[in-house]
């Protein structure tokens, strides 16, 4: 049964508290909202541009049980963390003094799907 059947079924005075029940809610889900999108942006603000080469993409397939090289451009002399999703592990490299990062990561058997970030 939907909100509005659920609604008209109601007596005058349970519409009018539900009306404004939902009314409140929906003021706390925007203010959720809105503190979310203030909070991401703030957060942004700290984080590093990180740009993959231009040869890594979306499902894209890896040489199992290898080391694979992962490189890309970032802000000059900052550490740059890419997760794989396949070992939970966090591999750290710096960014040298032009913004160049490179780094090797350890690839699984064949499965997935798996993710890098």
């Amino acid at each position: 049964m939907n909100l509005l059947t659920q609604i008209l079924r109601l007596k005058p005075a349970q519409k009018m508290q539900s009306l404004i029940a939902n009314k409140l809610r929906s003021k706390v889900y925007i203010s959720l909202l809105g503190l979310c999108l203030l909070s991401s942006s703030t957060f942004n603000i700290a984080s590093a541009k990180v740009i993959l080469s231009p040869l890594f993409g979306d499902n894209m397939v890896l040489q199992q049980k290898s080391k694979v090289d992962l490189w890309g451009k970032s802000i000059a002399n900052k550490d740059v963390t890419i997760y794989t999703s396949w070992n939970q592990k966090k591999f750290t490299v710096n960014a040298d003094e032009n913004g160049n990062w490179n780094t090797k990561v350890p690839t699984p058997k064949a499965g997935g799907p798996y993710i890098i970030t």
